[in-house]
């Protein structure tokens, strides 16, 4: 700490041992601080910091509690109380926080270190993983089954356990907005794993809704229709594992949303807190998710009349 611009003295320099996860102490510390010198501090540096070398599935979860309280926790602690001395004194105040690339992008090897760094701005969280699949229904290995249902229900599900967890703890509010699909509502042909996969997704985040809607946890479920994502076809599950569709999709069609737009509408939908929303370029997909919820068997009867090569037709936009 300086007291004044110029060369620096032993005078100029104050050191404090300071646990930093010792948060009972570090009021007394910043106030000792303040006390020090002539002037009180008016800018705190905050770079404390201990990164990780380890596999995501091989972290105890005591090291992602002391990880946690090492790189956010403590440095918030510091800031909070040396917030209130300087509103108590009517001091202004400046913060340097030295976090990490880690706080903006994943770090492999690095995941309790890339939470604690990512966690001193998370009060909405977007989930929006998944993989599609073109397959016919008898020929889907069960090993597909469990695979697309990991990746497209049992991986939102872990991370927002854990998320509501934390803030619960810490009373915090917390928002989801969980990019599901239109096969959550309805059941889409050439895509049976997906399909019942969108449809347990839909059911752990209803009922999330339904239980802690109350208690600061917030949903909004969207179900976008065909959106112009050529990754998603190519990249889909077939009915084998391992093997990917390879389909390309190389220009948007009418009954295509775009990405963008697509991104717009649950942005929107998430900002105003809507429990559900159903999204689609044009109108059919949504007149049949409502068919399918208010009268199944009249829709069965309807499809099957129509047959399964003109569903098929509309489920990839080619009709």
């Amino acid at each position: 700490m300086v007291s004044e611009v110029g060369v620096l003295s032993s005078d100029d320099i104050c050191v404090l041992p300071v646990d930093i996860t010792e948060f009972g102490t570090l009021e007394t510390k910043v106030q000792f601080a303040n006390e020090c010198f002539q002037h009180p501090v008016d800018t705190i540096i905050l770079c404390s910091g201990q990164s990780q070398r380890a596999e995501w599935t091989e972290v105890d979860t005591a090291v992602d509690e002391q990880c946690f309280r090492v790189n956010a926790l403590g440095p918030t602690a510091i800031a909070r109380a040396a917030v209130r001395y300087s509103q108590r004194h009517s001091l202004k105040l400046m913060f340097i926080v030295v976090s990490s690339l880690c706080g903006i992008i994943p770090a492999p090897l690095s995941p309790s270190y890339t939470a604690a760094k990512h966690a001193l701005m998370v009060d909405t969280i977007i989930l929006c993983s998944g993989q599609s699949q073109r397959a016919e229904w008898t020929e889907v290995d069960t090993a597909v089954d469990e695979q697309c249902f990991r990746v497209n229900a049992l991986g939102p599900t872990a991370i927002a356990r854990a998320a509501v967890r934390y803030s619960q703890r810490h009373s915090l509010k917390l928002m989801f907005i969980v990019v599901s699909s239109l096969c959550g509502i309805i059941p889409a042909p050439l895509s049976p794993s997906y399909t019942a996969a969108k449809h347990a997704l839909m059911g752990y985040f209803r009922l999330l809704n339904l239980e802690y809607s109350h208690r600061g946890v917030y949903v909004t479920i969207v179900c976008p229709s065909l959106t112009y994502a050529p990754n998603n076809v190519r990249n889909a599950f077939t009915g084998t594992l391992g093997k990917l569709n390879g389909e390309v999709i190389a220009t948007i069609t009418k009954k295509h949303m775009s990405s963008e737009r697509a991104a717009q509408l649950i942005l929107i939908a998430g900002a105003n807190r809507i429990s559900e929303a159903s999204l689609s370029q044009t109108p059919l997909p949504l007149l049949f998710a409502y068919s399918f919820t208010f009268f199944p068997d009249l829709t069965y009867r309807l499809v099957r009349a129509i047959g399964p090569t003109v569903l098929r037709r509309m489920r990839t936009g080619t009709d």
